[in-house]
């Protein structure tokens, strides 16, 4: 029999159909390799045509706005046209700083009455400050400092890159004094020429944030203020900490006139380090001058090694569904107000989400090892997601925290010192602020009728005293709830029956009264919360319509208990709430 050559056997001759395809090939491989560069070329073109574009467009912009302020000039007489010139300088001169200081793009919140004219910058987005939610001018500002901050905080979440202070508003900086130094330590100035503007980058930590945060660390492990040595730093450290014990040797000797280990923060500059490291009983922080300007620095910290020891071992849980940008700025917010010693982790349970959710928290959990993501199959809800964030969960204090969220400096440490001082505590919330700088809920009251209600909701007044103690409530909405998981396991975590969300919180907190514990409202731990950003506020639709439904189990399940706790209050009856507050939840079971 003739042996045959397999079709694919490489002694096979081409046929010259494949060999002429191979040519063609070839010599349109040589064509291409010889256009790469007309096709760089003309990229380099294009991009340089985009470039000029955007300068033109930015100069019609700044054209525009000049012509727009002759017109408004023009309409004025006498005092007036003279007063308005001498502002449209103004406006001018801070537009050109803004134009030096802030790249192209940028979000800028101006602090003004709502004049419009003051965001008006040529190839950047003016943003009213404060403003409503739908982005216009509030119409009033801040009852205090912690509203000025919660605002801020929910508008950086949002995109806000800078904070800009004309002239006329600089008295900000001196009525909402803590709210000046919350920008001073946690944000760079980049522009400060008092008779124009003031104006903070709100995307680079200001050479202070650390610091801040180390004495909070400080504060909470000693249970008071640390005592702060200023070792020949000339950054006047006492004006930027006042509230703190801030102290120089008296002698400028190069040693210490003080017991090994007997200050618990010493910050000096690095040729004083050896001496610093004996005296220092908590860190020392090393200052090196970054910049030709006085008062710039880098800062280097070296804690004690003990530190994380002393925090306890912590589960952060955070459920969501879609909303991948509302979670990424929890995220964010979460990652730089958590400890630097924190000893824990935090557990993001996606459920189900549809958007790029999922590819935007791999790469949250590849940038940070303490972030861990699960992800449900299937949409399972608020309930069933936390209960299983929680199963997973490690840590002997399970926080749940909600992705639409924005957590203030400061508010994890709070909550564990009331679970560590108060053996009774099953668990703890904190005050939820809206975004707008007013009260969500300072705790909760259950009434006999079934009803919940928030302490303080729509309250503008966030540092009135009866908001600002700890105190026993009802319950804590389970948006920032911390839970020993002890007893969490042991009562078998959220009870299904409310699923997918809605009285879970409410009917958990019951739970734990009854098994003898109770739960705490903690004020020093705040979060901004963007009720209704994940779930709506229709009563009638989608989740939360499930609220009502809830309700009636709610009260079916606790029908008893109901019997002995107050009636609902009127809603403009303050005493009465007051009194609420006042009189906690004392009752075993209630």
């Amino acid at each position: 029999m003739k042996k045959t050559t397999p079709p694919n056997d490489p002694q096979q001759p081409a046929a010259p159909e494949l060999l002429e395809i191979a040519r063609e090939l070839k010599a349109l491989r040589a064509s291409l390799t010889s256009r790469d560069g007309e096709i760089a070329t003309l990229r380099e073109s294009l991009q340089w045509l985009h470039a000029e574009l955007r300068e033109r467009d930015e100069r019609f912009e700044e054209e525009l706005h000049e012509l727009e302020s002759a017109q408004e000039i023009a309409k004025l007489s006498g005092g007036d046209a003279s007063r308005q010139i001498a502002y449209h300088q103004t406006i001018r001169r801070i537009r050109r700083i803004v134009g030096e200081v802030t790249p192209r793009g940028a979000g800028i919140l101006v602090v003004s009455k709502g004049h419009g004219g003051l965001l008006k910058f040529a190839g950047r987005r003016g943003l009213h400050f404060p403003q409503d939610r739908a982005g216009v001018y509030a119409g009033f500002y801040p009852s205090n400092s912690l509203s000025a901050i919660a605002h801020l905080e929910a508008l950086r979440s949002k995109g806000a890159d800078f904070l800009l202070f004309p002239a006329p508003a600089l008295w900000w900086l001196e009525k909402y004094a803590d709210f000046r130094k919350h920008l001073d330590r946690r944000y760079r100035l980049v522009a400060d020429e008092k008779d124009v503007c003031v104006i903070y980058s709100l995307r680079d930590r200001g050479q202070w944030a650390e610091l801040d945060t180390l004495i909070a660390e400080c504060r909470e492990k000693l249970g008071r203020d640390p005592n702060i040595l200023d070792w020949r730093t000339g950054a006047n450290l006492a004006a930027v900490f006042s509230e703190c014990t801030v102290f120089s040797p008296v002698a400028e000797e190069d040693s210490l006139p003080y017991l090994d280990r007997s200050v618990d923060i010493v910050v000096t500059v690095a040729a004083q380090h050896a001496e610093a490291q004996r005296v220092a009983s908590e860190a020392v922080v090393t200052l090196t001058p970054v910049s030709e300007r006085a008062g710039q620095f880098s800062l280097s910290i070296e804690r004690d090694e003990t530190a994380a020891q002393n925090l306890p071992a912590t589960s952060i849980i955070i459920p969501c569904h879609n909303g991948s940008a509302l979670t990424e700025g929890c995220l964010a917010a979460l990652l730089e107000t958590i400890p630097a010693a924190f000893n824990g982790e935090i557990i993001v349970v996606d459920d189900a989400s549809t958007d790029d959710t999922a590819a935007r928290l791999k790469k949250w959990a590849v940038a940070d090892k303490r972030i861990k993501v699960i992800r449900n199959r299937t949409n399972a809800g608020f309930l069933a997601s936390v209960n299983r964030g929680a199963a997973a969960a490690t840590g002997d204090i399970l926080v749940f925290l909600n992705n639409d969220t924005v957590p203030l400096p400061g508010w994890l440490p709070p909550l564990w010192r009331v679970l560590r001082e108060h053996p009774d505590a099953g668990a703890v919330g904190g005050r939820l602020v809206f975004p707008e700088g007013t009260m969500q809920e300072a705790g909760g009251f259950v009434f006999a009728d079934g009803s919940a209600a928030h302490f303080g909701r729509d309250d503008h007044q966030l540092d009135a005293l009866h908001y600002n103690y700890v105190r026993t409530v009802d319950y804590c909405s389970a948006a920032l709830l911390a839970v020993r998981r002890s007893l969490f396991e042991k009562i078998g975590g959220f009870d299904a029956r409310y699923e997918p969300a809605y009285y879970e919180d409410t009917d958990f907190c019951m739970e734990i009264r009854k098994a003898g514990s109770r739960v705490y409202f903690q004020p020093e731990s705040v979060v901004v919360h963007l009720e209704g950003a994940s779930c709506g506020t229709d009563l009638n639709k989608g989740v939360k319509r499930h609220q009502q439904i809830n309700a009636a189990k709610f009260t079916k399940k606790w029908m008893k208990v109901l019997k002995r706790k107050p009636a609902r209050p009127a809603h403009g009856d303050t005493a009465a709430w007051r009194a609420l507050a006042l009189r906690g939840a004392t009752e075993a079971g209630a």
